[in-house]
């Protein structure tokens, strides 16, 4: 016997006429919970009985579990799951135009090496500048997730191989970061994060958590006597602290590193690591509910692809992607997070990115799903958001 979950109804989906569904099971046992966002059991009266095997599901969020049934996903923006038996479908759109999507990627901007390899960037209209490069990995990040196979290799060529120490693009990596400051940041290890996930890179994973254990602050002596601070830095050469990993920054790592099998050489940080991981799912729908602006929207909106690519299901991560969605509708990515690659994610995304019919942007110099699209299209779409939008809604998770 197989034990299928329902997960998540909202209040907000049940005003809009959303919030009942007819659930028929064989030999149905149900167990009606009103569960809140962090786990605790509180009050339950959500499934009503009408007739033996049937059941009305209202209110939320609720759990409900069933024998011999199905487990399908259905109707699009309130992501219940329905425990049914007999036969039904989901209907997902079909892939972008293949032909689209390689006209994106053929006048996508790129910035060269001192190696020659040509990566992911933007392009502000006067060939590779300091700011075209600088948010280069964690696009990249985004890219190798989707499936993009020069996002992955953006990533993975931004970390110099013998320290293990990430920068924020190949170019910076093997040029000191070209004598600037900041050269990596919480933002660019969601990136790296995401690289390492999708293609199992334990190796880079132990070398890079060696190069963080060992550039921790020293509080007390020097060398190999040095007493060190517990807290992570992602660069030493940071201003204003923009370096130094917050809690849920280090919630994500310590995922990371378990799905690896990989952990820091200090006992203390893994133990810190571990301990911020307890809390990183509420914290991400804290986010969710709480950042206004379309940059840090857009990293929780990365941090819940990461989160899912590391195989963490969770009604929290469904929320948060819920209420992304909720506070930009047009936003593309956001609606995927939320609701899979749809037809409306296609139309959206096709509304947003340049074509051959539309021309090609003077300046490709943005990343539009960071920004407000209620605004409208973009008119400097850097092309490798509408690669990264149809890579997500072909490979369909």
């Amino acid at each position: 016997m197989v034990r299928h979950k329902i997960e998540h109804l909202t209040d907000r989906q049940d005003r809009n006429g959303l919030g009942s569904a007819r659930v028929s099971c064989t030999n149905c046992r149900r167990r009606a919970l009103n569960k809140s966002l962090t786990g605790e059991l509180l009050n339950g009266v959500i499934i009503q009985e009408k007739a033996p095997g049937k059941c009305t599901i209202k209110m939320m969020p609720l759990l409900t579990y069933c024998h011999e049934g199905l487990l399908m996903r259905f109707a699009p923006a309130i992501l219940l799951l329905l425990c049914i038996v007999g036969n039904s479908h989901v209907a997902y759109a079909q892939s972008i135009q293949p032909e689209l999507l390689e006209w994106w990627k053929a006048n996508a901007p790129t910035c060269s090496a001192p190696d020659g390899f040509l990566f992911v960037a933007k392009n502000s209209g006067a060939g590779c500048g300091d700011e075209d490069d600088r948010k280069s990995t964690l696009y990249a990040g985004l890219l190798c997730a989707a499936g993009e196979p020069i996002g992955c290799e953006t990533v993975k060529r931004a970390q110099d191989p013998l320290s293990g120490r990430w920068f924020r693009s190949p170019r910076r990596a093997q040029s000191n970061n070209l004598g600037q400051q900041d050269s990596f940041g919480p933002d660019m290890a969601i990136g790296n994060q995401l690289y390492l996930a999708t293609q199992s890179q334990a190796a880079s994973m132990n070398l890079w958590l060696s190069w963080l254990d060992a550039h921790r602050t020293c509080w007390i002596g020097s060398g190999d006597n040095c007493v060190r601070s517990l807290l992570i830095r992602f660069c030493t050469d940071d201003t204003q602290n923009r370096c130094t990993a917050m809690a849920l920054d280090l919630g994500i790592l310590a995922s990371t590193s378990n799905k690896l099998g990989q952990s820091s050489p200090s006992e203390d940080v893994n133990h810190l690591l571990n301990q911020a991981k307890l809390n990183m799912l509420d914290l991400i729908w804290s986010d969710s509910q709480f950042k206004n602006d379309g940059v840090s929207q857009h990293l929780v909106g990365a941090e819940i692809l990461l989160l899912r690519r590391l195989g963490i299901t969770d009604q929290r991560l469904v929320g948060a992607a819920h209420a992304l969605a909720g506070k930009q509708p047009n936003n593309p990515f956001f609606l995927y997070l939320s609701e899979g690659p749809t037809q409306k994610v296609v139309n959206l995304t096709l509304s947003f990115c340049p074509t051959p019919a539309t021309g090609m942007p003077h300046q490709r110099n943005q990343w539009a799903w960071e920004g407000d699209v209620s605004q409208g299209p973009s008119s400097n779409s850097m092309l490798w958001d509408c690669v990264f939008m149809a890579r997500l809604i072909a490979s369909g998770k």
